[in-house]
């Protein structure tokens, strides 16, 4: 199911881009959409009681930068389009090879909401590189954000007994889960690292692709 709406979301992103009427309104669904598909996450947790502190406040990263999309799109803000390039493209690619979906009494649609939430987050920032916006440069802004917002989490976590960004319980039957087999300070540690490493490697390559092309982008 994620792949089909990965492919129609990208080739819907890529016909809207190369009209300036039709990026206006891709704008608009794009931001419908995830509108959209997080009401209805939210709403089928609400029907079997699940709306709660536990699951309904979005802090996890997907969550956020779905939120943060939305200003994104509208301001086309360069500031989130970096986060959205550095962490929201890989993390939206992770939860849809490794998906972690709550569980409710309409599953099928919770999984469609979950995955059409995360294929936006992946062709959002894409779809606005199409419209000229650069691609980002320099990590260090980035990884101090996310550092910051690590810790916002955990102490959220800490005070509400809940496990935003799992960062208490990794789930299962994902690479975090690996991460997490030597106890929670390892774990954290290695997100971090992985992080560093992740933003590091992505502005590395976007620095080779800058110099390669013909023009400066």
């Amino acid at each position: 199911m994620q792949w089909l709406q990965f492919l129609l979301w990208g080739v819907l992103t890529i016909w809207a881009s190369r009209s300036a009427r039709r990026a206006r309104l891709w704008s608009c669904v794009l931001c419908g959409g995830l509108i959209v598909s997080m009401g209805t996450q939210l709403w089928l947790l609400w029907e079997v009681g699940r709306f709660n502190v536990n699951t309904a406040v979005p802090l996890h990263l997907c969550a956020v930068m779905a939120v943060c999309s939305i200003p994104m799109l509208v301001f086309r803000s360069k500031v989130l389009h970096s986060f959205a390039i550095l962490l929201g493209v890989p993390c939206a690619l992770l939860a849809l090879c490794f998906p972690a979906i709550a569980d409710c009494a309409r599953p099928v649609l919770m999984a469609s909401a979950f995955f059409r939430l995360h294929v936006i987050l992946f062709w959002a920032p894409v779809f606005l590189l199409f419209q000229g916006l650069p691609l980002p440069n320099n990590p260090r802004p980035v990884l101090l954000g996310a550092m910051g917002y690590m810790a916002v989490v955990s102490l959220f976590n800490l005070l509400f007994y809940t496990n935003y960004m799992f960062l208490r319980l990794a789930p299962a039957g994902t690479p975090l889960a690996w991460l997490a087999m030597n106890g929670t300070d390892v774990y954290v540690v290695s997100m971090v690292m992985v992080a560093m490493v992740m933003l590091s490697g992505l502005t590395w390559g976007f620095n080779r692709i800058r110099r390669m092309l013909p023009v400066s982008y």
